[in-house]
């Protein structure tokens, strides 16, 4: 589950898994109802809407689904 929260403390949370978190587990090992900071991947070549989890800024632990990454993104440059 992933929940985008803004300054408001409003919550939006889904169920979804992470793409791609086999080339990163050397960097992070899952934990169950781990919070994760979301941030939109602007120079994605294969989706201009891609999303990536990371515990920090920087860190980059895989890719949201592509059927959600627009979706997230649309709330993510809303607030």
């Amino acid at each position: 589950m992933f929940s985008v929260i803004n300054m408001a403390t409003v919550t939006y949370s889904f169920l979804c898994g992470i793409r791609g978190f086999h080339v990163y587990k050397e960097v992070w090992k899952p934990i169950l109802r781990e919070r994760l900071n979301l941030s939109h991947e602007r120079k994605n070549l294969h989706d201009r809407y891609a999303i990536v989890p990371g515990r920090l800024a920087d860190s980059i632990i895989g890719h949201l689904p592509r059927e959600i990454s627009r979706p997230t993104r649309f709330f993510l440059l809303r607030g």
